[in-house]
């Protein structure tokens, strides 16, 4: 709770080879050849897309116009507020843009509207079966995943993403039982063994249309949170184990009462009445307290270790006062 990753030298050197690759010419010509291999990405996604014609394929959000060959402009990118691809609305002109080598690919069954369609192809199934196949993607959402192309992404690699997108199709289009395509999910999960993938994805898509999973997760995202409380306060609780478990179905109420127990405490703090703990609610941890520090301190100090004593002995004192002990002697 209370460390950093400031001492890890390992970072510190990395992040100074990471500079040292950026310097020009070499950086300039790395980040150039990763744009240019998400470009062919997105273009030969969409070369696919037009091989199966009217039938169903991957989507790779984006703007509708795509440069022909190499990297294309800068404005290509823009977020505009007449175009539709975004699904932002009215955003304002020339303040956002879609970074190129984010690829987010779209699975069919939810479009831009949030509306649901009649069949659709959840999108962690797809990354579940990618990754058995050896494709590990960055994040998975409802109908969307999202792969990133960095620096040593490579032609090979994203066509081994393709491989497997044509190969999930096929066998989505087959029906094929998930003992076949998905082993060691079905390893974890036997009884899935007999239901087919095209089964599958229009089970999980029929619940998320049933219960409007899209448009709740929008507002979950969009809703006005209000903090019970700072994050030091909640470890304070839970370390003075001034905690209690609740089901799910009451979590919000208990959340809203630890907000007004905060409140009370802080109004009382700035009327002059600062809230304090009686000294009878801790009964085993006075005596603890007075009659440890001394005894460790002592003991750290006799074993040379005179700077882990004066640590421990701030950290007693500072429990000590917080639950109202000032009398008792430290030691050295």
């Amino acid at each position: 709770m209370h460390s950093s990753t400031s001492p890890q030298y390992a970072i510190i050197a990395s992040c100074d080879v990471a500079a040292a690759m950026m310097e020009p010419p070499g950086g300039t010509a790395l980040v150039e050849e990763s744009i240019l291999e998400a470009m062919n990405f997105r273009r030969a996604m969409r070369k696919v897309d037009a091989d199966y014609g009217q039938d169903w394929w991957f989507k790779v959000w984006g703007p509708d116009a795509l440069a022909e060959e190499g990297t294309g402009e800068r404005d290509d990118w823009l977020l505009h507020a007449q175009d539709g691809w975004h699904g932002f609305g009215a955003v304002a002109d020339g303040f956002n843009m879609l970074d190129p080598i984010k690829s987010t690919i779209v699975t069919p069954g939810l479009n831009i509207n949030g509306d649901f369609d009649a069949t659709g192809i959840p999108a962690a199934i797809v990354t579940r079966f990618l990754a058995e196949h050896g494709v590990i993607v960055e994040k998975t959402g409802l109908y969307s995943f999202f792969i990133m192309f960095t620096i040593g992404i490579t032609k090979g690699r994203w066509n081994t993403l393709v491989t497997a997108l044509q190969q999930f199709k096929d066998d989505y289009d087959r029906n094929q039982p998930l003992w076949r395509i998905l082993p060691e999910f079905v390893a974890q999960n036997p009884r899935y063994e007999r239901i087919g993938l095209r089964d599958l994805c229009q089970q999980i898509h029929e619940a998320y249309r049933a219960q409007d999973v899209a448009r709740l997760t929008t507002e979950m995202y969009l809703s006005d949170l209000q903090p019970a409380m700072t994050p030091t306060e909640a470890y304070a609780k839970m370390a003075h184990r001034e905690i209690e478990r609740v089901e799910i179905d009451q979590l919000e109420g208990a959340s809203r009462r630890a907000g007004h127990a905060v409140s009370a405490r802080h109004s009382a703090a700035h009327s002059g009445r600062a809230f304090q703990r009686p000294h009878h609610a801790l009964p085993a941890v006075r005596p603890r307290l007075q009659s440890s520090l001394p005894w460790i301190c002592h003991r750290r100090a006799w074993a040379g270790d005179r700077n882990r004593c004066q640590r421990e002995q701030a950290l007693f004192r500072g429990l000590r006062d917080q639950h109202g002990l000032r009398s008792g002697r430290t030691g050295r």
